[in-house]
């Protein structure tokens, strides 16, 4: 139980350390500096990185490492597909419990992320952005949902690389916030999940489309022999 306890102790931590982290898609984990900074023994540590792969947050590679892996435009698609199944129904269901302390609660997280708008986008703004979401779909009742969608915006912010949105984007996320925020204080969760839908169809949109322009840039840039120019 004891050792149960140790990995699942080390198992958070280390979730929550690549959550905040400054390691990107494609960077290999320093397990050494990990251990050494933590206070964690190499056998908790390596079978935290081992359920953390099951996830797929992490990619193991033989007599190399464990490694942040870069997500795929495929699976980008799936994940905002499923969230676009999951969260609308949630916020729907929502609505039906929704107290003013809640309310209050998701308002002072709308007014954190508000806040970083006029900043670059950053993983703290996407985890505000992810607690804005949960605080939310946690009313709705279903926990093994909630879970879905939890683990969706850890792959999220983990593997995927910081998307270059238009400058009003921010902006925008605020206002479609505050519209659904403002249903939800209605009452009136068919809206609410309506434009909870339209708010994650209109981020998919942007984020595949930077997806691919991205690969489009690499690709082009290896046709010119560019891309091991410095």
């Amino acid at each position: 139980m004891e050792k149960e306890n140790s990995i699942e102790s080390t198992y958070s931590r280390i979730k929550n350390f690549l959550l905040n982290s400054d390691i990107y898609p494609g960077q290999k984990i320093p397990q050494v500096e990990i251990c050494r900074k933590m206070g964690i023994s190499f056998s908790p540590l390596r079978e935290a990185f081992m359920i953390l792969a099951t996830e797929g947050l992490l990619i193991h590679k033989t007599q190399r490492g464990f490694f942040v892996p870069q997500i795929g435009y495929e699976e980008l698609r799936e994940l905002y597909d499923t969230r676009i199944l999951i969260e609308p129904y949630l916020v729907k269901e929502a609505a039906k419990f929704m107290t003013e302390e809640k309310l209050k609660s998701i308002r002072n997280i709308h007014n954190r992320y508000q806040r970083m708008a006029a900043e670059p986008y950053s993983r703290n703004r996407l985890l505000i952005d992810k607690s804005f979401h949960l605080e939310i779909l946690r009313m709705g009742g279903n926990h093994k949902l909630t879970q879905i969608v939890d683990g969706i915006f850890n792959l999220l912010i983990v593997r995927r690389t910081i998307v270059h949105l238009p400058p009003e984007r921010p902006y925008r996320a605020c206002e479609e916030h505050f519209a659904i925020l403002e249903s939800l204080a209605k009452g009136d969760g068919k809206k609410a999940s309506q434009l909870m839908k339209d708010h994650i169809c209109m981020i998919k949109r942007f984020v595949l489309d930077d997806l691919n322009n991205r690969q489009n840039d690499f690709d082009s840039a290896s046709y010119w022999g560019l891309s091991n120019q410095t």
